[in-house]
Protein backbone atom coordinates (compact mmCIF):
# COMPACT_ATOMS: atom_id res chain seq x y z
CA UNK A 1 0.00 0.00 0.00
CA UNK A 2 1.14 3.51 -0.83
CA UNK A 3 -0.21 6.73 0.66
CA UNK A 4 0.13 9.95 -1.30
CA UNK A 5 -1.75 13.12 -2.07
CA UNK A 6 -4.58 12.64 -4.58
CA UNK A 7 -3.51 13.73 -8.05
CA UNK A 8 -5.33 11.89 -10.80
CA UNK A 9 -8.90 11.71 -11.99
CA UNK A 10 -8.81 8.02 -11.00
CA UNK A 11 -7.90 9.04 -7.42
CA UNK A 12 -10.96 11.29 -7.23
CA UNK A 13 -13.18 8.63 -8.81
CA UNK A 14 -11.98 6.22 -6.10
CA UNK A 15 -12.82 8.73 -3.37
CA UNK A 16 -16.33 9.16 -4.79
CA UNK A 17 -16.83 5.39 -4.99
CA UNK A 18 -15.94 5.06 -1.30
CA UNK A 19 -18.26 7.92 -0.34
CA UNK A 20 -21.17 6.25 -2.08
CA UNK A 21 -20.88 3.03 -0.06
CA UNK A 22 -19.56 4.30 3.29
CA UNK A 23 -21.78 7.25 4.22
CA UNK A 24 -25.43 6.69 5.10
CA UNK A 25 -28.15 7.97 7.44
CA UNK A 26 -26.52 6.34 10.50
CA UNK A 27 -23.09 7.98 10.22
CA UNK A 28 -23.57 11.20 8.20
CA UNK A 29 -25.85 14.02 9.38
CA UNK A 30 -26.50 15.25 5.83
CA UNK A 31 -26.79 13.50 2.49
CA UNK A 32 -23.55 13.41 0.53
CA UNK A 33 -23.44 15.79 -2.42
CA UNK A 34 -23.92 14.04 -5.74
CA UNK A 35 -21.40 14.88 -8.44
CA UNK A 36 -21.84 14.50 -12.19
CA UNK A 37 -18.43 12.87 -12.47
CA UNK A 38 -14.98 12.68 -10.92
CA UNK A 39 -13.77 15.66 -12.96
CA UNK A 40 -16.44 17.94 -11.52
CA UNK A 41 -15.63 16.66 -8.01
CA UNK A 42 -11.87 17.17 -8.48
CA UNK A 43 -12.35 20.71 -9.81
CA UNK A 44 -14.60 21.65 -6.89
CA UNK A 45 -12.19 20.23 -4.30
CA UNK A 46 -9.21 22.05 -5.80
CA UNK A 47 -11.19 25.32 -6.04
CA UNK A 48 -12.21 25.03 -2.37
CA UNK A 49 -8.67 24.20 -1.23
CA UNK A 50 -9.73 20.76 0.01
CA UNK A 51 -6.88 18.26 -0.26
CA UNK A 52 -6.99 14.47 -0.10
CA UNK A 53 -4.50 11.83 0.86
CA UNK A 54 -5.25 8.45 -0.70
CA UNK A 55 -4.17 4.95 0.24
CA UNK A 56 -3.80 2.91 -2.95
CA UNK A 57 -3.00 -0.72 -3.62
CA UNK A 58 -0.49 -2.09 -6.14
CA UNK A 59 -3.01 -1.45 -8.95
CA UNK A 60 -3.59 2.17 -7.82
CA UNK A 61 -7.11 1.32 -6.62
CA UNK A 62 -8.12 3.69 -3.81
CA UNK A 63 -8.56 1.81 -0.52
CA UNK A 64 -9.24 4.88 1.60
CA UNK A 65 -8.80 8.61 1.81
CA UNK A 66 -8.39 11.45 4.26
CA UNK A 67 -9.71 14.88 3.30
CA UNK A 68 -8.11 17.91 4.93
CA UNK A 69 -8.45 21.66 4.65
CA UNK A 70 -8.26 24.97 6.46
CA UNK A 71 -11.77 26.35 6.15
CA UNK A 72 -11.04 29.99 7.02
CA UNK A 73 -8.00 32.28 6.77
CA UNK A 74 -7.86 32.31 10.59
CA UNK A 75 -7.51 28.50 10.44
CA UNK A 76 -4.28 28.66 8.45
CA UNK A 77 -2.55 26.44 11.05
CA UNK A 78 -5.45 24.01 11.54
CA UNK A 79 -6.92 21.29 9.36
CA UNK A 80 -10.45 19.93 9.56
CA UNK A 81 -10.53 16.35 8.33
CA UNK A 82 -12.77 13.58 7.13
CA UNK A 83 -11.83 9.95 6.58
CA UNK A 84 -13.31 7.14 4.51
CA UNK A 85 -12.15 3.56 3.97
CA UNK A 86 -13.63 1.11 1.45
CA UNK A 87 -15.59 -1.64 3.24
CA UNK A 88 -13.31 -4.37 1.81
CA UNK A 89 -10.26 -2.58 3.26
CA UNK A 90 -11.69 -1.83 6.71
CA UNK A 91 -9.97 -3.51 9.65
CA UNK A 92 -6.65 -3.75 7.76
CA UNK A 93 -4.95 -0.65 9.15
CA UNK A 94 -5.73 1.65 6.21
CA UNK A 95 -7.40 4.33 8.35
CA UNK A 96 -4.58 4.32 10.89
CA UNK A 97 -1.93 4.60 8.19
CA UNK A 98 -3.80 7.49 6.56
CA UNK A 99 -3.87 9.31 9.90
CA UNK A 100 -0.16 8.66 10.49
CA UNK A 101 0.60 10.01 6.98
CA UNK A 102 -1.54 13.08 7.64
CA UNK A 103 0.05 13.75 11.02
CA UNK A 104 3.52 13.64 9.46
CA UNK A 105 2.40 15.98 6.67
CA UNK A 106 0.98 18.34 9.31
CA UNK A 107 4.38 18.45 11.00
CA UNK A 108 6.13 19.14 7.69
CA UNK A 109 3.70 21.92 6.81
CA UNK A 110 3.99 23.49 10.27
CA UNK A 111 0.34 23.04 11.21
CA UNK A 112 -0.76 23.53 14.83
CA UNK A 113 -3.62 21.05 15.13
CA UNK A 114 -6.05 18.76 13.34
CA UNK A 115 -9.74 18.59 14.23
CA UNK A 116 -12.63 16.34 13.28
CA UNK A 117 -16.22 15.60 14.13
CA UNK A 118 -17.55 12.08 14.57
CA UNK A 119 -21.01 10.81 15.41
CA UNK A 120 -21.56 8.77 18.54
CA UNK A 121 -22.91 5.94 16.37
CA UNK A 122 -19.52 5.59 14.70
CA UNK A 123 -17.70 3.91 17.59
CA UNK A 124 -15.14 2.16 15.36
CA UNK A 125 -14.04 5.53 13.98
CA UNK A 126 -13.83 7.04 17.48
CA UNK A 127 -11.56 4.21 18.61
CA UNK A 128 -9.40 4.66 15.50
CA UNK A 129 -9.00 8.38 16.18
CA UNK A 130 -8.22 7.77 19.85
CA UNK A 131 -5.52 5.22 18.90
CA UNK A 132 -4.02 7.91 16.63
CA UNK A 133 -3.82 10.32 19.58
CA UNK A 134 -6.96 12.37 19.04
CA UNK A 135 -8.79 13.53 22.18
CA UNK A 136 -12.49 14.21 22.66
CA UNK A 137 -12.81 17.91 23.44
CA UNK A 138 -16.52 18.52 22.91
CA UNK A 139 -19.82 16.70 22.93
CA UNK A 140 -23.12 17.87 21.49
CA UNK A 141 -25.80 15.67 23.07
CA UNK A 142 -28.62 14.62 20.75
CA UNK A 143 -27.27 16.88 18.02
CA UNK A 144 -28.86 15.01 15.14
CA UNK A 145 -31.97 12.91 14.66
CA UNK A 146 -30.98 10.07 12.34
CA UNK A 147 -32.80 6.92 11.40
CA UNK A 148 -35.32 7.36 14.23
CA UNK A 149 -32.78 8.13 16.99
CA UNK A 150 -31.04 11.10 18.53
CA UNK A 151 -27.29 10.95 17.95
CA UNK A 152 -24.45 12.70 19.78
CA UNK A 153 -21.76 14.54 17.85
CA UNK A 154 -18.18 14.66 19.17
CA UNK A 155 -15.40 17.11 18.43
CA UNK A 156 -11.91 15.63 18.59
CA UNK A 157 -8.51 17.20 18.08
CA UNK A 158 -4.85 16.35 17.85
CA UNK A 159 -2.08 18.86 18.47
CA UNK A 160 1.22 18.70 16.66
CA UNK A 161 3.83 18.18 19.39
Amino acid sequence: MEIREAQTLADYAGILAIDEVVWNDTNAPVAMQKWLDAGEFQAAMVAEGRRHGVAVDENNAVLGYVEFSSRFPSHQYKWDIGLGVAPAAQGQGVGGQLLTWLQELARQEKMHKITLRVLGTNTKAMHLYERAGFKKVGELKDEFYLNGHFVDDYLMDWFID
